[in-house]
């Protein structure tokens, strides 16, 4: 599955959750479809990416292209990793309080 599939998967259903609930039963059901389909595709590629030694973006590229990084490129690329998880985490947090304030206000 491509990587822009699935963070579209993942955008539908974190955008999808509170009109979905709306719609009652039916909508409940197609907003649980989307998580269980968005949930089983994370584990895939968390277990493809912990079986090849890939975490960075450069490496999930490489991989992705069928190629592989030379031992100097590999060394950067573990050197950038702990830093890249404190931003994601960082990121994520931030995307997550934008769009619950947009929510708040289309909803309110």
């Amino acid at each position: 599955m491509q990587l822009p599939l699935i963070l579209l998967l993942m955008i539908i259903m974190i955008l999808s959750a509170y009109p979905l609930m709306k719609c009652g039963i039916v909508g409940i059901c197609v907003w649980v479809l989307f998580a269980v389909v968005t949930i089983y595709t994370a584990f895939v590629v968390e277990r493809v990416k912990k079986h090849y030694n890939i975490q960075t973006y450069k490496e999930i590229v490489a991989f992705y292209e069928g190629k592989s990084l030379s031992h100097d490129e590999k060394n950067i690329e573990f050197g950038k990793r702990l830093y890249q998880k404190i931003l994601l985490a960082i990121g994520s947090g931030l995307i997550a309080l934008i769009v619950m304030i947009i929510m708040y206000f289309i909803f309110k």
